[in-house]
């Protein structure tokens, strides 16, 4: 599964474009099928490296084989013979790298890097008694700030200054590997700026956050215009919601098509109205379904996104029960705010009344308390289902659940998520598109 183990196995065979042999005389000869002299079973795309290629039987068969034996270490349960499994058998281990400053180096830079923190390590630990912590050479130089960068040389010069000058002269090895190993963590930190990633107290995230953050406002901005009322033409001084208003405006707006000029007058006052009004909710509507599916590219579900019926190829008929859902679910809260308002405004008064002398009379409201409870009953069926839709998602997607009004109960706000790992260049596993079915999906172990 290494690099090493597959440069074992016959190479894919490269497939040239093909010219027949020139002919002689005056019978054309007939050009022979590249498949006559080779019998190609299988193809492969290789991510990244815009090629194709052709694969025999036996090297089809055999990366097949090896992504189904890389699925099964994948998938074995017990974690300690999993990380074996990975780490000596598929050697895939080795390519994954903590997210830290010198992780971004060359290997040559990153080579120096461990040597130094080995020999730091042993300079701060020479002298530590069995039961004290060992001190962590890596902590020490990311806390290590320079004399010109320390805030305290501005308000004590000379203490800190011979703080320094001191130990530079009782430590000296010690002190010039953290300071070498401080310039190379600050290498480290820029080409990883350089790439795009963000650091923040320590801890790195992806250039992607942004444009999640911009794509979160953009959605509660649409959100805001999809649930806003509508005056209905078919009942006026009634408000519909938008969805109900762009249907009855459309159908309005047909049936002014098909009236004779005696019967429309009705149209020829308000058409123009209705006319620029169902565009404007047809283009918010779009952009408010545009902004769910934005995000979960992105990787973010949102309630609708996560009710959603995942089955249907259309997008409209995909997100209109999830926006249904939510939008039963905000009604349902809403209804449950107010019972809850109500009872407590009601028991203020009692209390106010009684001057608090007398015990609050609960038990009167029992029909609320079971109607609250059924209400808050359903919910929570829906926030559970959501949440148990997207821990099935393929690719994974975490939950920003936020209702139209406040909801305490299942408030999930967006947390950006940090990068613990990084995976070395030359990961030796590609994507794999294949006619066949892949025991591991979307990986195989396709070499470098």
């Amino acid at each position: 599964m290494t690099t090493d183990r597959s440069g074992s196995l016959p190479p894919p065979l490269l497939l040239r474009s093909y010219e027949p042999e020139p002919f002689e005389g005056s019978v054309e000869q007939t050009a022979g099928s590249v498949c006559e002299d080779k019998c190609w079973a299988d193809i492969i795309y290789i991510t990244g490296t815009g090629d194709f290629w052709l694969l025999t039987q036996d090297v089809a068969d055999a990366l097949h084989e090896a992504s189904d034996e890389l699925a099964d270490w994948v998938l074995t349960e017990d974690p300690e013979q999993r990380m074996r499994h990975l780490a000596e058998d598929a050697g895939l281990i080795e390519c994954f790298l903590p997210a830290r400053p010198e992780n971004f180096l060359d290997d040559s830079e990153r080579q120096s890097v461990k040597e130094k923190l080995e020999r730091l390590a042993e300079l701060l630990n020479a002298d530590r008694a069995e039961e004290e912590e060992e001190i962590d050479a890596g902590r020490r130089v990311s806390e290590y700030r320079p004399l010109m960068e320390n805030g305290w040389m501005w308000i004590s010069p000379l203490l800190v200054s011979g703080s320094y000058a001191w130990d530079r002269l009782t430590r000296p090895e010690e002190t010039r590997l953290i300071s070498e190993l401080h310039t190379l963590y600050q290498t480290g930190t820029e080409k990883a700026k350089e790439a795009g990633y963000v650091m923040d107290g320590g801890r790195y995230y992806g250039a992607w956050e942004e444009e999640i953050e911009k794509a979160l406002e953009t959605y509660r901005q649409c959100r805001e215009k999809f649930i806003r009322e509508m005056v209905s033409v078919d009942n006026p001084g009634e408000f519909i919601s938008v969805s109900d208003a762009l249907t009855e405006y459309q159908a309005f707006l047909e049936d002014c098509e098909s009236m004779t000029p005696k019967d429309s007058s009705r149209c020829e006052v308000i058409r123009d109205y209705f006319q620029a009004s169902a565009e404007q909710l047809d283009a918010d509507v779009s952009a408010y379904q545009m902004s769910i599916l934005t995000l979960a590219t992105l990787g973010v579900a949102t309630p609708e996104w996560a009710l959603a019926d995942v089955t249907t190829t259309s997008m409209q008929g995909r997100l209109e029960p999830g926006v249904n859902g939510f939008d039963y679910y905000n009604r349902t809260l809403k209804q449950a705010v107010d019972i809850f308002k109500d009872v407590e405004d009601e028991l203020s008064e009692w209390a106010t009344a009684t001057a608090r002398r007398a015990q609050l009379p609960v038990h009167l409201f029992e029909e609320e308390r079971t109607e609250f409870q059924r209400l808050t009953n359903q919910l929570d069926a829906l926030y559970e289902a959501a949440d148990h839709q997207v821990a099935r998602m393929v690719p994974q997607r975490v939950l920003y659940w936020q209702a139209d009004i406040e909801d305490q109960r299942h408030a999930l706000g967006y947390e950006r998520q940090s990068i613990d790992v990084l995976v070395r260049n030359d990961f030796p596993l590609r994507e794999l598109s294949s006619q066949w079915d892949s025991a591991l999906s979307a990986m195989s172990a396709c070499g470098t």
